[in-house]
């Protein structure tokens, strides 16, 4: 069974980290909770780590081989408890099979005299058959005054179907019938408790498929938000777009189409002057301002060093389509670039578009625009 990682662990291959080097800086950093300190430990141990993980292919086998030997182990002795049980249980149906009522041994005459008295009929045939040396009803009366506090007093009697009457007598009839009452009430109490554990084991699963069915919504709920964050940024460009052109037909109507031409393109131009780089560089000011570091400490400097991981991967892997995708729905992306003012504007701005699924996309990336933008990002961190 394969097991899980640690949340730690998925944050970083969701980062766009490769999970064998993941998993090592996890179970090596000083502080492997704080996914900061994992990736700072993956930042500065790259080689040793590609290094460590060279060297692990044939322990990994191992420890496979040794994982599957331990789990046929344990199937094995599954399997043999699982058999046991069932012969126990044949065996068991077996006896019960075996067992009759002592009805056939008493004077049922005597029995419903003594049921007219206010005895149920077990009472009843349990006080003579306990009484047969007797054989009276009297003597059945004083059995019953006499056991009435005990704790087997309402259970029904049974003896084996294979002892015939007439190989016991009654002293050693009687006897053999308790024995049999104390098994019948031990495998009661046995059933019971396997019932019980049963019943525990059914509501652990129940509690466990509830935990599942929450962790459905939540991811359910997180993609209807991704959707409507779609549609809203969809609409807002609609209805810039939509201003836009009513400035323009207000222009062409106040000051003729000549003269609209001219300003159109003059606007055109100016707004070619801005490089995208500018754009950027603009986005990321922003978001050093917007935290300064008495009132957020590290908040920007979180945002642009996981910002300068997104892009530094896709320099070193271009054609890594996993690098080229962020899951926007991500915790932690939303906490560490999202929440930021500007954080999720300055990935846009180096091309990411964000698609119908809520991830952010970076189809054919300048490489050489991407080491710039690296270098404004560890420029402006060294101001904070």
């Amino acid at each position: 069974m394969e097991q899980e990682l640690p949340n730690v662990v998925k944050q970083l291959i969701e980062m766009g980290f490769p999970q064998e080097q993941s998993l090592y800086a996890y179970n090596h950093a000083s502080q492997k909770e704080d996914i900061a300190n994992v990736i700072e430990y993956l930042q500065n141990n790259e080689k040793q780590i590609q290094e460590a993980l060279k060297s692990q292919p044939q322990t990994q086998k191992n420890e496979q081989q040794q994982q599957n030997q331990n789990q046929e182990k344990k199937e094995d002795q599954q399997q043999q408890q699982e058999n046991k049980m069932e012969e126990e249980k044949s065996e068991e149906k077996q006896e019960e099979e075996n067992l009759k009522p002592i009805s056939d041994m008493v004077d049922q005459t005597m029995a419903q005299q003594l049921q007219e008295m206010g005895h149920t009929k077990i009472v009843a045939e349990k006080a003579l058959f306990m009484t047969q040396n007797k054989k009276s009803v009297q003597a059945a009366l004083d059995w019953i005054e006499e056991h009435k506090e005990d704790e087997d007093f309402n259970e029904e009697l049974f003896i084996a179907g294979g002892i015939k009457k007439s190989n016991l007598t009654p002293e050693e009839a009687r006897i053999r019938a308790k024995e049999m009452q104390a098994e019948l009430r031990k495998k009661r109490e046995e059933q019971e408790e396997k019932d019980e554990f049963e019943r525990e084991k059914r509501r652990r699963e129940m509690g466990k498929n509830m935990q599942d069915q929450a962790q459905l919504l939540k991811e359910a709920q997180r993609k209807r938000e991704v959707e409507q964050q779609v549609k809203e940024r969809k609409k807002f460009e609609e209805e810039k777009k939509r201003m836009e052109e009513q400035l323009d037909r207000d222009y062409i109507e106040r000051f003729g189409m000549e003269k609209f031409k001219k300003w159109k393109a003059d606007k055109i131009g100016k707004e070619k002057e801005k490089t995208q780089l500018q754009k950027v560089e603009d986005c990321i000011k922003s978001t050093v301002t917007a935290h300064p570091q008495k009132i957020f400490p590290d908040k920007a400097m979180t945002t642009l060093k996981t910002i300068g991981l997104y892009i530094g991967n896709i320099i070193k892997n271009p054609d890594e389509e996993k690098f080229r995708k962020i899951n926007t729905g991500n915790n932690a992306f939303q906490k560490r670039v999202a929440d930021s003012f500007g954080g999720q504007a300055t990935l846009e701005n180096c091309g990411f578009q964000l698609n119908s699924e809520g991830f952010l996309v970076l189809q054919n990336p300048d490489i050489q625009f991407l080491k710039d933008v690296q270098g404004l990002l560890e420029k402006h961190q060294k101001t904070i």
